[in-house]
């Protein structure tokens, strides 16, 4: 069985994973890449990207390799693309298709009745769509396969999702060359899971999601330090990456699991690389234990210095010591400090934020991703906002069809005026000394400054990558859509 996969703009571990597994049984895969200039942060220009999209012609592109099965991984911000590009393709074929992914857990029975959907995947996906492609290989019924849903006779089959992949050590390693084969400069950054699962159930996220799905199932587990190296060693050999990039949820989870990783990561492996953290986990012990190894940048998700709107609207329960203490940790390691800011929480005041400012002003982060409040389907943080009325009917359905706003240029939130210079004031903290920040502050001047998204989302970036191997690396994967700057 050939078994064809959709993705866009990114690199995809689950793909990757979900690839690997087939082929370990004997399936062939491949892979259809969209990577459409004109629809990224950098540069948005929605005439042109119209006119780039074009769905008919991906559903062309995944007919010319003769699949089997197509298979979508969906998150929310693809999912309109996604749905479209399936029903060009139910147009031209009736080859079955297959949707998973977070955006399908979260919904699968508004995902299942799409009249172009034939499978949906709900959970972890990997043995359940390996289960599904020996079904239909074979001529089997797939109604008992647990994870899956079906149609049969005008009638949803559903059946329950089976336990999280208890020993993740049991797995392949993740399929890179599918990617690579189309994004050659993908390899630079090598991107790579140590753990699955999440300790923390914050209402905006989708582990909230998953944490609900699999109720008292463990669901935060570790590889072993030994298979992740093995993973990266073999990497190393078939892709010549600079920088590796661990995209856990909290790369810090486990103190006594990060020393001894990290140990034998500088003896074995010993490029530079970066993670996501908590700033519970964070001390200077572990501060110094990362930079030993060559960590050059650490993404902390602070979203808000409000310790009450924390608690009840993002159910985080870490203090504003806590954070400060971390966030000096990195800085006196020397470590690159990113800071994740959400605008426009649930019971959000203007004077949260012009005290966020005044908090950053201090820790002096060296960058600070502005995110504006996205409701993602399915997460908890839709019934606050429904509770105090931030959210209509109307909404919601905008937000389970995907028909909100990316992050980066106002997510959800109605009317992004108000908080917009604040926003630009948070992009210039870290290379302004903090008495003009408080000066702009004091004289209300920083309602004076210019909003642009282009202006201040890149050039903070342009100004500090010249300074930053991981930065570069990183920009390059978006410069790729350009061709000129293709290999």
């Amino acid at each position: 069985m050939k078994v064809v996969f959709v993705y866009k703009e990114a690199e995809s571990l689950a793909i990757e994973y979900l690839s690997a597994v087939l082929k370990q049984h004997g399936h062939e895969t491949s892979l259809v890449f969209e990577s459409f200039l004109f629809d990224t942060n950098y540069l948005y220009i929605p005439a042109v990207y119209k006119y780039a999209n074009r769905p008919a012609r991906t559903a062309r592109r995944i007919l010319a390799q003769k699949p089997d099965l197509v298979a979508f991984s969906v998150v929310t911000d693809y999912y309109q693309w996604m749905c479209a590009v399936a029903e060009e393709l139910k147009k031209l074929s009736d080859v079955p298709t297959v949707f998973g992914g977070i955006h399908t857990t979260a919904l699968p029975t508004r995902v299942i009745q799409k009249p172009f959907v034939d499978y949906v995947v709900v959970g972890e996906g990997e043995y359940a769509l390996l289960d599904l492609v020996n079904a239909l290989r074979d001529g089997k019924s797939v109604s008992e396969i647990a994870n899956l849903w079906s149609k049969a006779n005008g009638t949803i089959i559903q059946n329950p999702p089976r336990p999280p992949i208890e020993d993740i050590n049991s797995l392949p390693f993740p399929d890179k060359g599918i990617f690579s084969k189309q994004v050659p400069i993908y390899d630079e950054i090598y991107y790579v899971l140590t753990s699955r699962g999440c300790p923390f159930a914050c209402t905006y996220c989708c582990n909230n999601i998953l944490h609900r799905l699999y109720g008292g199932r463990k669901f935060l587990r570790k590889r072993s330090p030994q298979n992740v190296i093995e993973e990266l060693v073999q990497g190393r050999r078939r892709y010549p990456f600079k920088m590796v990039f661990f995209v856990d949820d909290d790369f810090l989870s486990d103190k006594k699991w990060l020393a001894d990783f990290l140990k034998i990561y500088k003896e074995e492996i010993g490029v530079i690389f970066r993670c996501i953290g908590s700033a519970k986990n964070v001390d200077a012990e572990v501060a110094f234990l990362l930079a030993d190894a060559g960590c050059k940048r650490i993404q902390i998700g602070i979203q808000t210095w409000n310790e009450e709107l924390k608690r009840k609207v993002c159910h985080r329960n870490e203090t504003n010591e806590q954070v400060m203490r971390a966030c000096e940790a990195v800085k006196s390691a020397g470590i690159y400090l990113d800071v994740d800011h959400i605008f426009g929480l649930p019971l959000h005041q203007q004077q949260d934020y012009v005290d966020a400012v005044r908090q950053y002003a201090r820790v002096r982060p060296d960058h600070i991703n502005c995110f504006w409040m996205r409701y993602y389907p399915g997460t908890q943080i839709i019934d606050i906002a429904l509770r105090e009325g931030l959210l209509t009917a109307g909404d919601i359905e905008a937000i389970e069809e995907g028909g909100e706003r990316n992050y980066f240029r106002g997510g959800s939130v109605k009317d992004v005026r108000p908080l917009a210079q604040v926003q630009t004031l948070f992009t210039l903290i870290p290379f302004v000394k903090p008495r003009v920040i408080e000066m702009l502050l004091r004289r209300n001047l920083h309602k004076l400054l210019l909003q642009s998204f282009h202006l201040f989302f890149i050039l903070p970036r342009l100004i500090q990558m010249p300074f930053h191997k991981d930065m570069w690396y990183n920009f390059r994967r978006s410069l790729w859509k350009f061709p000129p700057f293709r290999k």
